[in-house]
């Protein structure tokens, strides 16, 4: 969502603008634009769609500049058009903006600016040319005073025409870094480390509240009543190949593949070279499971899901009662809470607005707090009581897929340390769960590669809707199948516990429907769980759908007896049960992929959608 990077340098670093820019795709947009100061006159080139745009634009008509700031928009306010996109310029001053001043249309009203003006941004930029001009403040004064006055969750970056070689760049709940050039010649400012992943791996964490004069050969920082502060500088370690596609047609294909080495490096540091040893985190050792009655995990999208699937392992592993909501409906919810309760809050980007809200809501309650996310240095991980790091990587798909597996292997750690310490289940169970941890990235490589899903998804790209259907812990993993179809192939498509099929949702079956079972063989025999979920599909079939099933060869045949026109992949035989939601979730993965490919669609920036939702 919207990503922000501005420049400063002693030479021409337009080429660095758009460099950085190319970084920020992942993040998701909708249009883009540079800007800089040349000869004292403002230089501007924005478009609407891809950067490619942009960068066809500059050939044509070239940018120059020492200092510049660059920006891709997600659209909120405003339809998506040139005028819109950013950078917004008035006479004295250029913005970038990330984020929602909410208070805008009153200081419109209040500062008397043109009515017909209905953008956020360009409000903001209105104001910043206002309060530095015709009232007279600095760069600096007018930055102290727009904390006074805008409301709402916003980090923009200003570039002043009275000070051509100088940035300007203000956070209040959304983020913003600083990178330190090579030997001091040029300072970065952006949405995230990332950006600037090529240039530098010097950076500094801009809080909230806080702005910054930023130069080609230092910066300073100040809170909002104007008085300088030392903020540490960090180093971030984002190999050059971890922003690059590589040999893969797209990042979501290169990240699915990377999936059995993220397994591992998110897993291994947490088993004990003593096999028969459980699970050890040391981030939670403070932690006394024995005392907690209740967990409260939250989190926005696959992060919702991986909490929905996570409820099942604390409830069965670590029998302690386990309650799963929306990030961006919990902070609006009066729930009583228990002084001892723990809250899990899962991020990938560490930036959910929504998420970070909720775990400070958690925190105003004096609850105690745990971060899973996979940016060491995001904001989540900052304000957590305690943090457990996935190790995905940079996931530049704006659908999840190695961030989600990786979540869910790190909940299940956490519910094993949590079962061990309250004694909930036997030493050969824990023996067991180790051993079947230790083949986890293995077994994923197989389901990865030696599984064919392009014969399904040349089905399934011709479908107008596809239903997932799945029970016990499969049911968050349909729910997660459906979000991955829809987010990328744009087939309409909904993920249900099975047995709710016939509680409406079957009103859609028809030969324009593909109904999913994701039904591994029960592990739960006294209940039977796979003969149900067959049940539901073959009654959906009856009604001239195409049924798939997804199960282990010995659940394959059996559903294929009863009825010989399913079609099915075919698991791996002998899953450990608590592994099964993280196997069962690359095919899933996979059959999105293959038919968003045959429809030929934007796999990793689909339409509308973007990465880090640093918005409520």
């Amino acid at each position: 969502m919207c990503g922000i990077i501005g420049v400063t340098s002693h030479q021409n670093i337009t080429h660095h603008v758009l460099s950085c820019l190319e970084n920020l795709e992942y993040r998701g947009y909708d249009s883009a634009g540079i800007a800089s100061v040349h000869n004292q006159k403002w230089n501007l080139r924005k478009t609407v769609g891809k950067l490619l745009n942009l960068k066809n634009l500059i050939n044509t008509q070239p940018l120059s500049g020492t200092t510049a700031v660059g920006h891709t928009r997600w659209a909120t306010h405003g339809p998506i058009t040139q005028e819109n996109a950013h950078p917004h310029i008035a006479p004295s001053v250029a913005v970038v903006h990330n984020g929602i001043i909410e208070n805008y249309d009153k200081l419109a009203s209040q500062y008397q600016l043109p009515a017909h003006i209905e953008n956020d941004t360009a409000i903001l930029t209105l104001l910043l040319d206002l309060w530095h001009t015709k009232h007279g403040l600095s760069p600096k004064e007018t930055l102290i005073h727009a904390f006074k006055e805008l409301e709402g969750s916003y980090a923009f970056v200003a570039l002043f025409l009275s000070e051509p070689s100088a940035l300007y760049a203000a956070r209040q709940g959304s983020p913003l870094v600083i990178g330190q050039g090579t030997e001091h010649h040029h300072h970065y400012v952006g949405s995230d480390a990332l950006c600037m992943a090529s240039y530098t791996q010097n950076i500094v964490y801009i809080e909230d509240r806080q702005w910054a004069h930023i130069q080609p050969h230092d910066f300073s920082i100040f809170d909002d009543l104007g008085n300088r502060l030392e903020l540490p500088l960090v180093k971030h370690h984002i190999p050059a190949h971890q922003v690059s596609k590589g040999h893969y047609k797209h990042f979501m294909e290169k990240e699915i593949a990377e999936q059995p080495l993220v397994l591992h490096k998110t897993l291994a540091p947490f088993l004990p070279e003593d096999t028969s040893a459980p699970p050890l985190i040391p981030s939670l050792a403070s932690i006394n499971w024995l005392k907690i009655p209740r967990i409260l995990i939250t989190g926005c999208g696959s992060a919702y899901h991986a909490a929905l699937t996570a409820q099942y392992w604390f409830e069965t592993l670590a029998q302690i009662p386990c309650q799963v909501e929306l990030a961006s409906e919990y902070r609006y919810r009066d729930s009583p809470a228990s002084p001892n309760d723990l809250v899990i809050a899962i991020s990938q980007s560490g930036e959910t607005k929504d998420t970070l809200e909720a775990l400070k809501k958690a925190q105003n309650n004096k609850l105690r707090t745990l971060g899973l996310v996979n940016v060491p240095s995001s904001s989540l991980a900052r304000i957590a009581d305690h943090t457990v790091l996935t190790e995905a990587g940079p996931e530049i798909g704006v659908a999840s897929t190695k961030a989600f597996s990786s979540q869910l292997a790190a909940l299940l750690l956490i519910a094993c340390v949590a079962g061990n310490q309250r004694n909930t289940f036997p030493q050969h169970n824990i023996t067991s769960l180790r051993n079947a941890l230790e083949s986890l990235p293995a077994l994923a490589s197989s389901v990865i590669n030696d599984i064919p899903y392009l014969p399904i998804a040349e089905i399934l790209h011709s479908m107008r809707t596809i239903l997932y259907i799945g029970r016990n812990f499969c049911y968050p993993i349909a729910l997660e199948a459906a979000l991955k179809m829809k987010e990328i192939s744009y087939i309409h498509a909904e993920g249900y516990a099975s047995g709710e099929l016939k509680h409406g949702p079957i009103a859609l079956v028809d030969k324009l429907t593909s109904v999913i079972a994701v039904a591994p063989p029960s592990h739960l025999s006294e209940k039977n769980l796979f003969v149900k979920t067959m049940s539901n599909l073959h009654s959906s079939t009856a009604r001239g759908c195409t049924g798939i099933i997804i199960s282990d060869k010995n659940g394959v045949k059996d559903a294929q007896e009863q009825n010989p026109q399913l079609l099915s992949i075919t698991m791996p035989s002998g899953i450990h049960t608590a592994l099964i939601p993280i196997l069962y979730t690359l095919p899933i993965q996979l059959l999105a992929y293959h038919t968003a490919l045959l429809k030929g669609t934007d796999i990793d920036q689909p339409r509308n959608l973007a990465k880090s939702v640093t918005v409520e």
